[in-house]
């Protein structure tokens, strides 16, 4: 049961977020080989000054090498 949980700054449309979710379950579906239905995709909106604190500090740098794709800014 694939799950995958997206932070991000807010001011995206609904549409966006949408179409975004659906493209990252089409390819949960297509790598892992997993049915639509095992598939969930869930968006948090983390406001720009929490954003060191609630995604940096409390979650990437927690995640070790689950972390597989590291951003291009300094997480330290």
């Amino acid at each position: 049961m694939p799950h995958v949980s997206i932070r991000a700054y807010p001011g995206r449309t609904e549409e966006q977020k949408q179409a975004l979710a659906k493209a990252i379950a089409e390819d949960v579906i297509k790598y892992f080989e997993v049915p639509e239905a095992a598939v969930s995709v869930s968006i948090k909106e983390i406001a720009p000054e929490d954003w060191k604190e609630e995604a940096v500090d409390g979650e990437m740098l927690t995640e070790g090498t689950r972390l597989l794709k590291t951003p291009g800014y300094d997480i330290d």
